[in-house]
């Protein structure tokens, strides 16, 4: 409702409608657990979450318009948390997935930033977390991981987590999970 989503988005387990459905004739593909390019304007679904700012940016981008700065607040330590609790559901336990994105310095240095995906059940508890490193790049890059489900679980979310002075920033862009691709012998 007054929203444009796309197919993946349509079958896929957000909306759940016309499963194992193609909009082109051609054989369906597993749709992604999640996709964000941040081109409108909202910092939705992430929120700061400890000594941070989150802003959304145009120009510059990975690919389109838009990304999304995460910034330090605080010396101490700073985070950002995908505000989605208890996250996107869809996950099957014992199936591998793969998560990405592309990142890059904004502002003064880029901390090391780990991104930690978080496996949760159908109450919310987490159980397992799987660290994914961002390393200082002062070009777009792109970081991910393939990891398995753990059992039990089927829903997942993430955070962000850094330590480093205040003003220094990093964008995000592209954030997609998607189930991983199976070889053929």
């Amino acid at each position: 409702m007054g929203r444009r989503v796309t197919a993946a988005e349509w079958v896929g387990p957000q909306y759940g409608q016309d499963a194992g459905s193609t909009f082109d004739g051609k054989t369906p593909e597993t749709p992604p657990i999640t996709e964000q390019n941040f081109e409108d304007i909202s910092t939705a679904p992430y929120s700061a979450w400890y000594g941070s700012s989150v802003a959304h940016q145009t120009g510059d981008a990975h690919d389109g318009t838009g990304s999304l700065q995460l910034t330090s607040t605080e010396g101490s330590g700073s985070a950002v948390a995908l505000d989605k609790y208890p996250g996107y559901s869809g996950v099957i336990a014992g199936k591998s997935y793969r998560v990405s994105l592309w990142y890059r310095e904004a502002v003064a240095t880029m901390p090391s930033v780990t991104w930690n995906v978080r496996w949760r059940d159908e109450d919310g508890a987490v159980l397992r977390t799987d660290p994914v490193s961002l390393a200082q790049k002062t070009a777009w890059t792109e970081a991910a991981g393939t990891f398995t489900a753990p059992t039990g679980a089927t829903r997942v979310d993430w955070t962000f987590v850094w330590s480093a002075p205040t003003g220094s920033a990093f964008r995000i862009d592209d954030v997609a999970m998607r189930a991983a691709e199976t070889r053929k012998a």
